[in-house]
């Protein structure tokens, strides 16, 4: 969290950059006040009203609390083949957000791999075309303070049958933006085998 004095400075920088210099005279500086908070706004600032219209409308359930949050997340991208629909998914989702995951190439050399929400949803529309998808999930650690958290939680993933192919850990940051919670960000991580942890537990708290 910023402390106020840091929010302030964050503000205040962030009014500089829009406008591109600084106020000179008193005068100046009012006018240039109003049209830098009315800029800053209009860029970097989001009521909860204006996020609403960005958005498909969400389920009441899906939005009340970090851990419904993220559970309605790995519900949204489970359907049978040729039936997904993306509007659940993107309704719980900030327009800015992204996922991310590990990968290692064909010589051993890792990567880290950032997605966005449409990259992800491309991905998911030829997914579905072939294929049924579900995955089963579960909470296992919340850290939530006032109006933020962290998730923690595990899932398996089922590919046109009853067995799971693949087993896989997620940290996801929320924010509630006053009347509803929304998904910042997701990273996650395949893990050997498609069985449950014998201890799910977060690697920290």
């Amino acid at each position: 969290m910023l402390s106020t004095s840091r929010t302030k400075l964050f503000r205040f920088l962030l009014h500089c950059a829009v406008c591109g210099s600084m106020p000179l005279g008193l005068s100046q500086a009012q006018a240039a006040q109003k049209a830098q908070s009315d800029s800053t706004e209009s860029q970097h600032t989001f009521s909860a009203g204006r996020l609403a219209t960005m958005v498909p409308k969400p389920r009441p359930d899906d939005v009340a609390s970090p851990e419904a949050i993220v559970m309605a997340l790995h519900d949204s991208v489970s359907t049978p083949a040729r039936k997904w629909n993306p509007d659940r998914f993107r309704s719980l989702l900030l327009p800015s957000s992204y996922f991310v995951f590990p990968s290692t190439d064909k010589n051993g050399d890792g990567h880290i791999n950032f997605l966005s929400q449409e990259e992800v949803v491309k991905s998911l529309a030829v997914l579905s075309k072939k294929h049924s998808w579900h995955e089963k999930s579960k909470i296992i650690n919340v850290i939530k303070y006032d109006r933020e958290a962290i998730v923690y939680s595990s899932a398996l993933a089922y590919q046109d049958n009853d067995q799971p192919i693949e087993h896989g850990m997620s940290i996801t940051e929320v924010m509630s933006d006053g009347t509803r919670w929304w998904i910042v960000s997701d990273i996650w991580n395949e893990l050997t085998g498609p069985d449950w942890p014998e201890n799910s537990k977060p690697m920290y708290r």
